[in-house]
């Protein structure tokens, strides 16, 4: 944290805010660590097989049994930060009833089919739209629905080549400079409807205003079949 305060134009709280908002990290003697995607793919994988072995649905886990299923195969700090990131704590629900949690959770369905998604993703090549809603589906564990949505700022998909396809394009490679983001974006599609094209820009306005103050100063936009698109400003 010591380095971080040093280097980062940002005070403690504003860079635990964003860590704990936006990476998945540990802390290890004072020092910070990132959880790496294999690693935290294979516990995560391991909680949901002990959860779906011992036949329970999506909520109503009991955090405990499955740390002590597991002991042995991970450190119990970690299976608790999987919990964290991946679960949510029905502590409030069964205290709106009167009644104890007994450290139950239930399945952050988000969270989890996203993650699973970008597993997926990860692997660099593009898919076919059909496959990849395939095998994401059959990924996540019973109960969950997938939806692209769930893959916002982490994928982009093109529905009018044939078949459609979609691939691996994470809003936190971009480079920060306002023009050099635009035109990358641009390079990777030619037009992008409102709602594709903001979670690739949100990150770098400080409010909605602004946002359309950038797309009209860095695009032009143009209707087809009454859908409003934005493509680069001085496209042919």
């Amino acid at each position: 944290m010591d380095i971080l305060l040093d280097k980062v134009p940002a005070s403690k709280r504003e860079i635990e805010d964003y860590i704990q908002s936006n990476l998945r990290t540990i802390q290890i003697d004072g020092t910070i660590r990132l959880i790496e995607n294999d690693y935290l793919f294979q516990a995560l994988s391991q909680v949901l097989d002990c959860i779906d072995s011992l036949s329970w649905e999506t909520k109503d886990i009991k955090r405990d049994v499955v740390i002590k299923e597991l002991n042995g195969l991970h450190p119990e700090f970690i299976l608790k930060k999987i919990f964290q990131w991946f679960f949510i704590s029905q502590v409030n629900e069964y205290e709106a009833q009167g009644s104890s949690s007994l450290e139950l959770y239930s399945m952050n369905k988000y969270e989890i089919s996203r993650f699973l998604g970008e597993v997926i993703l990860k692997t660099g090549r593009r898919f076919t739209l059909p496959d990849f809603l395939l095998a994401w589906g059959e990924s996540v564990p019973r109960g969950l629905k997938v939806n692209l949505n769930q893959l916002e700022g982490i994928a982009v998909t093109d529905v009018e080549s044939t078949p459609s396809i979609i691939w691996y394009f994470p809003e936190d490679s971009l480079p920060e400079t306002i023009t050099e983001r635009f035109a990358i974006l641009f390079e990777t599609k030619s037009k992008w409807k409102l709602d594709d094209i903001m979670p690739y820009i949100q990150n770098i306005c400080v409010s909605a205003q602004n946002a359309s103050l950038l797309l009209t100063k860095h695009s032009r936009v143009h209707n087809v079949r009454g859908i409003k698109y934005y493509a680069a400003k001085h496209a042919k």
